[in-house]
């Protein structure tokens, strides 16, 4: 028995690329990738025939599948053309679930957008970025008064529907605050 995510994205030459992962437990949890694929197309069948194609390659049979995850977009959950249900035609003992961490993202996003105060702020930080990156003169100062610092070399634009850019843009500016009770006396 295993279960099956999916998920797709670009790739640097804006070509869309879908993972394929399934999961599984021995005495375990495993989680394994299968591929990551050119997408031609989105569409909830074209992505069903893609996971069908690799399990087949791979001898994996999807009659053992017991359920998929995906990100809630309308091109997998669709009730009759999403990818859940083109894939529960061929096995309808899966059930599908939403990816927790997508709808955190969404509920993050969402959050992000309607405070006044996070749109300030993440506003403010993404215009430093721009900033810093619009110079390479700004960018050779900022890197070498982080050089010390691997991770925070270069700044991070923010993304509207990627939380963890949030989180990295506040990182390369303020720093990591492993003990936030510090700045307080």
């Amino acid at each position: 028995m295993f279960s099956v995510q999916i998920d797709t994205t670009e790739d640097i030459t804006t070509k869309n690329q879908c993972s394929i992962v399934v999961r599984y437990v021995t005495d375990q949890i495993h989680e394994r990738l299968l591929t990551m694929i050119t997408c031609d197309s989105s569409t909830g069948e074209f992505l069903s025939s893609l996971v069908s194609e690799t399990l087949k390659v791979l001898n994996i049979d999807i009659l053992k599948c017991v359920g998929n995850s995906t990100d809630g977009a309308a091109n997998t959950n669709g009730e009759y053309n999403g990818f859940a249900a083109w894939i529960f035609k061929e096995n309808p003992n899966q059930i599908h679930v939403w990816c927790y961490a997508h709808v955190l993202n969404l509920v993050i996003s969402d959050t992000c957008s309607v405070a006044l105060s996070s749109i300030s702020l993440f506003n403010l930080l993404n215009d430093v970025a721009v900033f810093i990156r619009g110079s390479y003169k700004r960018m050779n100062i900022f890197e070498t008064e982080n050089q010390n610092d691997i991770h925070n070399r270069r700044t991070s634009t923010i993304g509207v529907t990627r939380w963890w850019s949030k989180d990295a843009a506040l990182t390369k500016i303020f720093g990591t605050f492993a003990n936030p009770q510090s700045f307080y006396p």
